[in-house]
């Protein structure tokens, strides 16, 4: 090879490298694209005001004890964007079933209806965080913010606020700050009470009396650190609320009691935290007090329309005779939240509380498709299908039940389960329960 040939190769090589090194620097910068997802394929409606959806954070943490925390960082992000003004929100109870799954953009705005599509990786190591975020234009595929944090963890809680502030900017949303009153978007700057309170709303997925009170005991802990945290306060509500449902306390009434007294200690904390006055309207719910429960979640709705927790008043009106009043809240808690089973059972509650049990079977089968685990699904289906005179698919559903609970009987459900004053409220629906042919033991 010559020397001048030499020459020019080199000359080549290095001006390519430098075209490679500025095209990483334009991706990340916000040049980077994919495919673009079609407004006419969107399973929903695209609202006309900024909406988006949080994936699942990628998870790098090499501390078992911190497993849940890119579930807890992702949940902070969007639970802090959903509550500025004129956003669209997708709740983050539909982001774990994108978890471990390699979807596209396109495929997540179609399905869900939005515009933004935020994805992002967290790794720790020590103490020491790095975590990195990007948010997708889905309509063009551009990706039109991205950026790394490298920081101490102890900083985490300013991370979260640092990325919903960005997110917000690159929307173009106009906000003056995602704090409440003087609390980040986390809810607190103790950094312990905020692990504490996360790590007891992920163990709240599991269903036992032994895991019950290690959930309390965290949250009780984070209150020690963080008495004005409302989170925890919140958390204890359900919680205890659970106990009560289930059977994990000895005494349902002070189970009860307990949830009412920090439920009203959320609302003291921030009577303007929507999810504050949701969960009051939950323990209403449970106490079967009924209008103050749809005035409580009413509250909560008016304060901040992403509260998907709040469009559960559409069983507190099927429970007090007025199921098809619950119709649009159960449609709109099915948009904030279509990958969760709970809208379609209750959009099949309003139809089957009518009497109008053909209307009622397809959203109790999707509901069943969501959650097959759950037996009151089956239950629902079996009391349709009896109604209806379908003895054999009645029978099936049944012997699902029996299968998921071996003890149940319907008197039980009906006086210990059911929170109504009286079966008349409700007597299409206890007719057909009552026409159930469970299988002879």
């Amino acid at each position: 090879m010559s020397f001048k040939n030499w020459i020019l190769i080199t000359i080549m090589f290095f001006a390519l490298l430098g075209y490679c090194e500025m095209q990483g620097s334009m991706v990340w910068a916000g040049n980077e694209t994919e495919d673009p997802a079609s407004i006419e394929n969107m399973a929903y409606p695209l609202p006309d005001i900024p909406s988006f959806v949080l994936l699942p954070f990628q998870d790098m943490v090499d501390d078992s004890d911190l497993d849940f925390l890119s579930g807890s960082i992702t949940g902070t992000i969007s639970y802090a964007l959903s509550n500025m003004p004129n956003v669209f929100v997708i709740s983050w109870y539909s982001i774990p079933s994108y978890k471990g799954k390699n979807v596209t953009s396109k495929q997540v705005a179609e399905e869900l209806g939005v515009q933004y599509v935020i994805r992002g990786s967290i790794k720790k190591s020590g103490e020491k965080i790095t975590v990195n975020a990007k948010m997708i234009d889905a309509l063009t595929g551009r990706q039109v913010w991205s950026e790394q944090y490298d920081r101490d963890f102890k900083d985490i809680l300013e991370i979260q606020d640092e990325i919903t502030h960005n997110i917000a900017k690159n929307a173009g949303i106009k906000y003056d700050k995602i704090k409440t009153g003087e609390r980040p978007g986390a809810g607190t700057e103790n950094l312990n009470a905020y692990l504490k309170s996360e790590e007891a709303l992920i163990r709240s997925r599991k269903l036992t009396p032994e895991n019950n009170e290690k959930i309390k005991k965290l949250y009780y802990d984070a209150i020690a650190l963080d008495s004005n945290y409302i989170s925890p306060h919140i958390g204890l509500v359900y919680t205890y609320g659970r106990e009560a449902r289930f059977g994990f306390s000895e005494s349902p009434e002070k189970s009860r009691e307990q949830a009412l007294k920090m439920a009203q200690k959320a609302i003291e904390i921030d009577d303007s935290s929507a999810s504050a006055h949701a969960c009051l309207g939950r323990v209403y719910y449970d106490l079967k007090q009924h209008n103050e429960s749809v005035s409580e979640y009413n509250k909560a709705i008016a304060i901040n329309p992403n509260e998907a927790d709040a469009y559960n008043a559409g069983w507190a009106l099927c429970y007090s005779g007025r199921a098809k009043e619950a119709i649009p809240y159960f449609e709109k808690k099915k948009r904030l939240d279509p990958k969760s089973p709970w809208a379609y059972l209750g959009l099949g509650h309003t139809r089957l509380f009518q009497g109008q049990y053909e209307e009622a079977i397809p959203y109790l089968k999707k509901a069943l498709e969501m959650n097959p685990r759950y037996f009151r699904m089956n239950l629902d289906l079996a009391a349709c299908y009896a109604a209806l005179g379908k003895q054999e698919e009645a029978k099936a559903a049944a012997a699902q039940v029996l299968k998921a609970s071996p003890n149940f009987s319907i008197d039980r459900f009906i006086n210990k389960w059911l929170p109504i004053e009286s079966t008349d409220i409700v007597k299409p629906y206890i007719d057909a329960l009552r026409k159930i042919p469970f299988p002879e033991t």
